[in-house]
C-alpha cells in the first residue's frame, strides 16, 4: 500500500513503480502529516519544512493558545513570570491569584451585580463610572438638545434646530416655482415634485 495516497498494488516491484511517480525525481520528501510535498534536493526540503511547518501555530504546553513556534518561547516566558493562579471560577473556569479577584469576577460576571442605578432612566451598572459615562453618553448630551418651549428632547443640534422653527415660524426654504415657504429642506424637495406632475399650460 502507498504510504503517500494509499493507492494498493499487488507487488512490491508496482509499489516501487508507483512510488516514483509522486517523487518524479525529488526524492526527498517532506515528513510533515499530511504533507504530498517532495524536494530535489535536502536544502529545498528544510527550506519548505522552515516556511510551510514550522511556522504553523502550536499549542502551548500550559494555556493551550495557538502560538508561531517562533515566538512560543516568549510566549512561554510570560508564564514563568506569571503569579500562580489557584482560585478558579466555578461558572467560566476562569483563574485568579487571589481570592478578592475571583470575587469581584463572580459578581461582575456571573451575579447581577448592578447596584448602581441612573437616576433619569432607572438603567442599572456595575460600576458608578459606568452610570457617570452613561449620563454623559445618553442624557447630558440630550440635555444640550433641550427644547424650553415643549419640553423634547431632540438628539443632535440640528434636529433642534429644525424643531425650533415649530415655534419660531420660521421657513427658510421657498419654492422658486410657486414661492411656498418651508421649515425643512426635505419638504421642499417633496414639494417641488408636484410641480413636475402638474400638466403643463
Amino acid at each position: 500500500m502507498c504510504d503517500v495516497c494509499g493507492g494498493a498494488f499487488g507487488s512490491a516491484g508496482l509499489l516501487q513503480e508507483h512510488a516514483e511517480t509522486h517523487t518524479r525525481g525529488r526524492p526527498h520528501l517532506c515528513d510533515a502529516a499530511g504533507c504530498l510535498y517532495a524536494a530535489k534536493t535536502r536544502s529545498c526540503l528544510r527550506k519548505h519544512q522552515r516556511q510551510v511547518h514550522r511556522d504553523r501555530p502550536a499549542p502551548c504546553r500550559v494555556c493551550g493558545k495557538r502560538v508561531k513556534p517562533r515566538s512560543l518561547a516568549k510566549h512561554a516566558a510570560t508564564h514563568a513570570h506569571a503569579r500562580p493562579r489557584p482560585h478558579q471560577c466555578d461558572a467560566c473556569g476562569k483563574t485568579f491569584a487571589s481570592v478578592s479577584v475571583l470575587r469581584t469576577h463572580t459578581a461582575h460576571r456571573h451575579e447581577d451585580a448592578r447596584r448602581f442605578e441612573c437616576d433619569w432612566c432607572k438603567k442599572r451598572f456595575n460600576y458608578k463610572w459606568l452610570v457617570r459615562a452613561h449620563l454623559a453618553k445618553v442624557h447630558l448630551r440630550l440635555a444640550r438638545h433641550f427644547c424650553e418651549v415643549c419640553g423634547k428632547t431632540l438628539s443632535s443640534a440640528e434636529a433642534f434646530r429644525q424643531h425650533s422653527r415649530i415655534h419660531t415660524g420660521e421657513k427658510p426654504f421657498q419654492c422658486v416655482v410657486c414661492s411656498a415657504d418651508f421649515r425643512q429642506m426635505s419638504a421642499l424637495l417633496k414639494h417641488r415634485k408636484s410641480h413636475a406632475l402638474l400638466p403643463s399650460s
